[in-house]
């Protein structure tokens, strides 16, 4: 399904001016949050050469895991965690990260340090997704 037709059209014309001219490379990219996982499925659509791993609190989506996408359950505060993927997927640092996870500032603080100080290539992209959504009072915790 095109990424347009799934209501992501706004985020995609930022993630389009500075991944675009990468998208045909073999980039390794890290999502943190992904509930049902059609966000790796259009990644790794939209980035057919890439290496795409996810992180959720939730259980893993069985057959969501592939040739491209690796799945993880965990919280994305939990550094050894982070540092396990990190050490699996992309021994010299992920190329993208994108959290789009807990929306909770201290959680997303945590995760972000960490991941950006030891698992974010030199040059490589970090993108926070939905910041302030944690904090609507309707937003589920």
């Amino acid at each position: 399904m095109p990424i347009s037709k799934l209501g992501l059209a706004h985020y995609m014309r930022n993630y389009d001016e500075f991944l675009g001219p990468l998208r045909q490379q073999p980039l390794r990219l890290l999502e943190l949050g992904i509930a049902e996982g059609d966000s790796l499925r259009n990644w790794a659509e939209w980035m057919p050469q890439s290496t795409i791993v996810g992180l959720d609190i939730r259980p893993r989506i069985a057959g969501l895991d592939s040739e491209r996408i690796v799945t993880y359950q965990g919280e994305q505060q939990d550094r050894a965690l982070l540092d396990r993927i990190g050490r699996e997927q992309a021994a010299e640092g992920f190329d993208v990260i994108v959290d789009d996870a807990s929306h909770v500032g201290q959680l997303t603080r945590l995760s972000f340090w960490h991941l950006y100080q030891h698992h974010l290539r030199p040059g490589g992209y970090y993108f926070i997704e939905d910041w302030g959504t944690g904090y609507w009072p309707q937003y589920v915790h």
